[in-house]
């Protein structure tokens, strides 16, 4: 494999990533807006919910976030290692592809994993919100209507 060859490859892999990357950010963008969603309708029309419509928005939610999270992180599993072998096809080739290097420095740099880590504490904080605020606001509701 000529060096043009080689770098052509990785920079082949790279897009592969950055297109995984892009699916996954786009589909985090949709669960997040369902999220807010069920939240701003849980707020704005609380008299709606009954308890079998809470449970069946629930089970929905809940299976639509198991969903997502999986593909997401078969995704990100596959946008990994696609950066990786970018990176070995590079070193082999013994020659620098810069796009390699930032790309993969998310695996080596304990800075930008730890705030990467710290960012997406948004996700668990949604789910929960949304699981405990749509029954709590049910339960509140019924008992409100039955006094």
């Amino acid at each position: 494999m000529t060096e043009y060859e080689a770098y052509e490859l990785a920079a082949q892999y790279i897009q592969l990533s950055h297109e995984i990357g892009e699916s996954n950010h786009f589909r985090i963008q949709f669960w997040v807006g369902v999220s807010f969603t069920l939240l701003g309708l849980t707020y704005l029309v609380p008299d709606r919910l009954t308890r079998s419509l809470t449970g069946v928005i629930l089970l929905l939610y809940l299976s639509f976030t198991t969903y997502v999270m999986a593909e997401n992180y078969y995704d990100l599993s596959t946008g990994i290692q696609a950066a990786l072998d970018a990176q070995r096809i590079a070193e082999k080739a013994n020659i620098e592809v810069l796009v390699v290097t930032e790309k993969t420095r998310s695996q080596r740099d304990d800075d930008l994993i730890f705030w990467q880590g710290v960012g997406q504490l948004f996700i668990p904080g949604l789910f929960l919100a949304v699981i405990v605020y749509l029954p709590v606001t049910t339960f509140r509701q019924r008992r409100a209507a039955s006094q």
